[in-house]
C-alpha cells in the first residue's frame, strides 16, 4: 500500500525526494540493493519504519527485499532465543541446574552483544561511505 502511494502521489514522492535522510537511502538501495536491506534490518530502527522507507524506493520485491529481511531477522530470532535461554538459566540455577547449561546461556546473550556492536559499526562505516560519495564530485 505504502509503495502505491508513494508512486501514485506526486506530492508524497517530492516531499521524500527532497529529504536528505530518504536521499541517503535511496543511494545505498541504488548502490547495493540486497547489500544495503540487509544492513538495515540489522540496524535498531523498528522494521515498519524500514518497510515504509524501502517502499518509497524502487527496490526489487524477491531478491533485493524479501531474501535479506529473512536473513536479517535471523539475529534477532536469536537473540530473542538467547535471552530466554538465560531466564531459562536462571531458573535452573536457583533450583540446583546443571554447570554446562548455566555456561551456554552466558555464551549466548556475549555472542549477541559482540554482534550487535560489530554489525553497528559496520553500519556506521557504510553510511559514511554512502555520504562521502554523495560529496564527491561525480564529473571526472
Amino acid at each position: 500500500i505504502c509503495r502505491l502511494i508513494f508512486r501514485s502521489s506526486g506530492t508524497a514522492s517530492q516531499w521524500v525526494q527532497r529529504n536528505k535522510y530518504f536521499h541517503m537511502l535511496s543511494r545505498g538501495v541504488e548502490r547495493d540493493g540486497w547489500k544495503f536491506v540487509l544492513l538495515a534490518r540489522f540496524s535498531p530502527l523498528p522494521s515498519y519504519i524500514i518497510n515504509y522507507a524501502l517502499a518509497a524506493t524502487s527496490i526489487g520485491f524477491l531478491l533485493d527485499f524479501l531474501l535479506p529481511t529473512v536473513i536479517g531477522c535471523l539475529p534477532m530470532i536469536l537473540q530473542n532465543t538467547s535471552i530466554g535461554s538465560l531466564a531459562s538459566a536462571a531458573v535452573a540455577s536457583a533450583s540446583g541446574g546443571s554447570e554446562k547449561s548455566r555456561v551456554w546461556s552466558y555464551v549466548f546473550p556475549l555472542l549477541g552483544i559482540a554482534s550487535s556492536i560489530i554489525i553497528s559499526l559496520r553500519i556506521k562505516k557504510y553510511s559514511s561511505e554512502i555520504a562521502i560519495s554523495d560529496d564527491s564530485p561525480t564529473g571526472s
